[in-house]
């Protein structure tokens, strides 16, 4: 199991932000299976955790909807297919004229910025003081991961 978890990319929501998608504390896949989450995050495994105030940076929007359903690519033309639900979904809960690109952003490690604080040392001693460090990411380039879906899409 260990090595299946080398390198585990999950999507979370970290403590502190301000975005959710279930309820205002709670992000949809930690919400759905919190025992497994612990699991996955307490394990040692090279986790990079990209959490949803991450890949809320990352849309992609009406006009690229509008290339992928002029591209030729049979996944873009079978996307701008189903588009429709997301962008009308999207619209309805965030009032926005796009669909967050969760999983992609989440898959593509490269081009994130990444908060590491091994250093730091506490003072108090706690259930937590022993367990594995989580990388976090913090930010993504969204320009360079919304271009590279598309140039894969259009393809």
């Amino acid at each position: 199991m260990r090595e299946k978890l080398d390198q585990w990319l999950c999507r979370q929501q970290e403590g502190g932000s301000r975005l959710a998608n279930v309820n205002p504390a709670a992000e949809a896949n930690i919400f759905g299976d919190p025992d497994a989450a612990d699991v996955v995050f307490t394990s040692g495994a090279d986790i990079l955790a990209v959490g949803i105030n991450v890949t809320h940076q990352v849309v992609l929007s009406g006009s690229d909807r509008e290339k992928l359903a002029s591209s030729k690519g049979k996944f873009a033309q079978y996307l701008t297919g189903i588009l429709e639900v997301y962008f009308s979904y999207h619209c309805d809960a965030y009032n926005t004229n796009g669909v967050y690109l969760h999983d992609p952003t989440a898959g593509i490690t490269r081009g994130l910025t990444i908060l590491y604080n091994k250093q730091k040392r506490f003072e108090e001693v706690t259930k937590w003081s022993n367990m594995p460090t989580v990388k976090v990411a913090v930010t993504v380039d969204a320009p360079r991961v919304v271009k590279l879906v598309m140039d894969r899409l259009v393809a």
